[in-house]
């Protein structure tokens, strides 16, 4: 299959899941109150740390190896992986339940004691079959990831919402969540013992330590980013009370498309950018990279404006008014994703420029923790926010600037600079005609009746003068034709 159809196929998956985690927020920020929500993501935002710590990396080391060693080799990957994340989860899964009374304590959240116990197996059973999907892709079956991760995205979601719905308390609700992930650890587990059953899987010593270096030196520097990322959400726990944390937790919100079409993208462009760097072919690769920033950059701004614009608006809908004082955070935020367009650290990655990548992911952390602890005692609640984001931009900034030497061009080279700044200027433009009508509007008529109002006239004037001024074609909005 081409990679613009695998592309395209995760997309759409990834969309339709990313879509079920903010319908599950959605529902649950109206189901339960404040401070039950709020200890709600407080247990996701432990997962979401421990995720990185468990999986060591194995999301790139497993379709990096699959492509570079003989295909006879292929169940020794997933057994490599299996060791490395297995081991990794049941350590997490006992260190948890025996230190959730100390969570509770820092999180300032009592209730947390008896929900971790719960979800102490969980991530065991979900993060020891998470490269399934990497694997499949890099074996170029989209379908199959794709379809694995929507049934498992389908029990996570009926398992949390259903409970509720039913007025069932917290604890109730974490049982059903560890109940769905059983089900699927059971049938994955059985899928991967019987899939090439009579290959030799047994790896050597030379295979044991290639392995293990690329996966723990990028399985560490993404776990330091990762909590560079989730520090703020750490500071506001310690310094704020569950109900502070739901709404900044839902102020943080990830706005579904963004993430989906950078990381769909990468996805599939990932394993072809090592094979060209393999083959020497740099021009090409840069080419590639180039393509995939302006094209993502095409769904990215628009969607920045317009959501700054309706801010407010998307608070309320989403959350209900409960979450109103969400509205500053999830300004805030936004900022970032207009540097979602590409995945940075890629290049990184593909050079193996691993001792820089670690660096760099090391003084995120730092910087990122003294930025929310001194700027949270100036701006409150809004500080973490804007810590968050001026560290970020400062670490994007010198990993361009790595790419570029590495890349063996100038910085003014490592993205499509002008093509960027055409496409926001446009977005910018539209978001101009449609904010009158957002300030005459924005307090006769309910939220979702605006978005609903405002967003085709924004869509009309955003690609109508994209073709007008032939920045894209008809054809240029395929997100991802290029590819091939």
């Amino acid at each position: 299959m081409r990679l613009s159809g695998q592309a395209i196929i995760v997309a759409f998956f990834s969309f339709v899941i990313s879509f079920s985690g903010i319908l599950s927020s959605i529902i649950l920020s109206r189901q339960l109150l404040v401070k039950d929500y709020g200890t709600y993501k407080q247990v996701w935002l432990i997962f979401n740390t421990l995720a990185p710590i468990i999986i060591l990396g194995t999301q790139t080391s497993v379709p990096f190896f699959v492509r570079k060693w003989h295909e006879s080799r292929e169940k020794t990957v997933l057994f490599l992986a299996t060791i490395f994340v297995g081991s990794g989860s049941i350590l997490s899964g006992i260190l948890l339940y025996f230190n959730a009374h100390h969570i509770g304590h820092y999180f300032n959240n009592d209730d947390l004691t008896s929900l971790l116990k719960i979800f102490a197996l969980y991530p065991f059973l979900t993060l020891s079959i998470s490269f399934k999907d990497a694997y499949f892709i890099s074996k170029q079956r989209p379908y199959l990831a794709s379809l694995s991760t929507l049934i498992s995205t389908i029990l996570l979601l009926s398992a949390s919402i259903i409970p509720t719905l039913f007025e069932k308390n917290l604890n109730e609700t974490f049982h059903w969540i560890v109940v769905s992930a059983i089900v699927q650890f059971i049938f994955y587990a059985i899928l991967f013992i019987v899939y090439k059953f009579h290959q030799p899987f047994i790896p050597n010593k030379s295979e044991i330590s290639e392995f293990s270096k690329l996966s723990l030196t990028v399985g560490i520097g993404y776990l330091v980013q990762i909590f560079a990322i989730l520090i703020d959400k750490y500071v506001i726990s310690y310094y704020y009370s569950p109900v502070e944390f739901a709404l900044y937790s839902n102020g943080s919100l990830q706005i579904p498309f963004v993430a989906i079409v950078t990381g769909s993208i990468m996805t599939v462009l990932f394993p072809k950018m090592v094979e060209l760097k393999k083959n020497n072919k740099i021009p090409e690769l840069l080419n590639y990279w180039n393509e995939a920033a302006f094209k993502s950059s095409l769904f990215i701004y628009p969607i920045f404006i317009f959501s700054f614009i309706m801010g407010r608006e998307i608070m309320v809908v989403f959350f209900s008014d409960k979450y109103v004082g969400s509205t500053p955070i999830f300004q805030i935020y936004l900022i970032l994703f207009l540097f979602r367009n590409i995945h940075y650290s890629s290049i990184l990655l593909v050079f193996q420029d691993l001792k820089f990548y670690l660096v760099t992911s090391f003084l995120y952390l730092i910087f990122n923790f003294i930025g929310n602890l001194v700027l949270l005692k100036y701006l409150g609640l809004n500080g973490p926010a804007y810590a968050t984001v001026i560290v970020t931009l400062i670490l994007i900034i010198m990993i361009l600037m790595r790419n570029a030497k590495l890349l063996g061009i100038s910085l003014f080279q490592t993205l499509p600079y002008q093509n960027l700044f055409k496409i926001f200027m446009t977005a910018l433009a539209c978001g101009i005609i449609i904010y009158p009508i957002h300030q005459q509007f924005n307090s006769r008529i309910s939220g979702l009746y605006l978005i609903m109002i405002t967003l085709p006239i924004y869509l009309f004037f955003y690609l109508g003068t994209l073709l007008k001024l032939k920045f894209i074609t008809l054809n240029d909005l395929n997100v991802i034709k290029y590819i091939r």
